[in-house]
């Protein structure tokens, strides 16, 4: 398994899977030019990779390395996670969740109801100067939501919102989210006699801080 590498090793890893994707398209369109920059870029990144591996090594901390099982997704994005389109995937251990500062986002009393699961839905690629975790967190068997964290290249916890929200108890409350490179917005429903939203917007800073606009 491909070890964690901080900081340069995630941008190279971000650009690669960018571009691989580019060439899935280019491919599908069945331009022989793809086959060409194919060939080309994968040499140069297996040498960038391998140099970037010398000359980190001593940066390498294998406590990380689950990160790199995470599905990784760009914005703009738009969050919808609800008991309907989601399943639980593999949660994090008490000592990952300790490594992520998890208790600085989630009430541990929250943490230590029965039924609670804490997993990681995917890793965004916001910003280059810093690394954004979107975690999933099930209260029993009643509330899912997901939490949007933004950490530094050094796993210091920047900021973090919640972003989705469902609850099948009464079935009234919900909320999506709609990620962009430096806005977050929010649209919360409320289901009553009728269908009622409010939403609520925030600014996604260049120090990966959540700044309310009114």
């Amino acid at each position: 398994m491909t070890k964690f590498m901080g900081k340069n090793y995630i941008l190279l890893n971000l650009k690669t899977k960018a571009f691989f994707g580019f060439l899935r398209t280019i491919f599908n369109m069945k331009i022989k030019i793809g086959i060409i920059v194919f060939l080309f870029f994968t040499n140069n990144c297996c040498i960038a990779q391998t140099d970037l591996m010398n000359k980190n090594s001593k940066e390498l901390n294998s406590e990380f390395s689950f990160l790199n099982d995470c599905k990784l997704l760009n914005v703009p994005l738009l969050d919808s996670t609800n008991f309907e389109n989601h399943s639980i995937g593999k949660l994090l251990t008490p000592h990952q969740m300790s490594l992520l500062s998890l208790n600085k986002i989630i009430p541990q009393d929250k943490l230590d109801l029965e039924g609670s699961r804490v997993g990681i839905n995917y890793i965004l690629h916001l910003s280059d100067s810093f690394i954004s975790i979107v975690y999933y967190v099930y209260f029993m068997e009643y509330e899912l939501s997901t939490i949007l964290a933004n950490y530094s290249y050094d796993f210091e916890l920047l900021d973090f919102k919640k972003i989705t929200y469902d609850e099948n108890a009464e079935s009234m409350f919900r909320t999506v989210a709609y990620i962009d490179k430096n806005t977050l917005t929010l649209t919360k429903y409320m289901y009553f006699n009728q269908i009622k939203s409010n939403k609520e917007y925030f600014e996604i800073t260049p120090s990966g801080k959540f700044k309310a606009k009114l």
